[in-house]
């Protein structure tokens, strides 16, 4: 849960100097150097690029899911790279990736039930406790009690992103690391979408990070952008004035 002390507006993740690397091929692949870039407790921050800017790597890295080549990322003001494997998971749950392939983070052995309560299960939570909690969860992804029973992967693209998006909300987050979550919707689900997002920011007092190359859909949703080019942040900026940040989209 979030802490009582916590200001909106606060520095709740900072990339400080962040560089990222990789070996490809008997090669090295330089993904992100020297990037800086605040998360405001509260706010939503658009991240955006060519494809191959380092936008998804720079996610991971924010999400702890990775560990910097170089740089230090801070959450909370604490930072990250010398701490011990329980404290860091610990911070994790705190810093939710809900990836583009949502497909692929589901198990073909999961009902859409099971899916979303997996979290719990890792956690210890009892059966019956973690079954009536994801129910709960399902209901506020404003999926139907129907699908509760139904395999994971028979779900409609739209219905996948609602389950990997309770399944990250069965954390607790503070921070929602949105990757390319859009893509392949048609705008009808995209625009309930955007609206589900909106009620849960404003319920739960979220944070956002939307990764995304669709500029549409950065300008109707952020109130900062940052764009990544060949690695390096180019430009951080604030996206129009307080009643910028996540208008709703009328209804299709």
């Amino acid at each position: 849960m979030k802490p009582e002390s916590a200001a909106a507006g606060e520095p709740l993740v900072r990339a400080v100097g962040v560089g990222k690397s990789y070996r490809r091929g008997g090669r090295e692949v330089v993904a992100l150097r020297g990037v800086d870039l605040t998360i405001p407790r509260g706010a939503t921050v658009a991240l955006t690029g060519e494809s191959g800017a380092g936008k998804s790597t720079l996610g991971r890295l924010l999400a702890l899911a990775e560990r910097p080549s170089s740089g230090e990322v801070e959450v909370a003001g604490r930072a990250t790279s010398g701490l011990r494997a329980a404290a860091r998971l610990a911070l994790r749950r705190r810093l939710q990736l809900v990836p583009q392939d949502a497909a692929g983070t589901l198990s073909p052995r999961f009902s859409c039930l099971q899916a979303v309560a997996e979290p719990l299960a890792i956690a210890g939570w009892s059966r019956r406790r973690r079954r009536r909690r994801a129910a709960e969860l399902l209901a506020e992804v404003a999926l139907p009690a129907a699908v509760a029973d139904r395999p994971a992967l028979a779900a409609s693209g739209g219905e996948k992103r609602r389950l990997v998006l309770a399944r990250a909300l069965a954390c607790e987050p503070e921070l929602l690391i949105l990757d390319e979550t859009f893509v392949g919707l048609d705008l009808s689900v995209q625009a309930r979408l955007v609206n589900l997002l909106l009620e849960l920011k404003e319920r739960r007092r979220l944070t956002y990070l939307l990764i995304s190359h669709d500029l549409s859909l950065v300008a109707h949703l952020a109130d900062r952008v940052a764009v990544l080019a060949g690695g390096r942040l180019v430009e951080d900026r604030p996206r129009g004035g307080p009643q910028a940040i996540f208008r709703p989209l009328p209804p299709p």
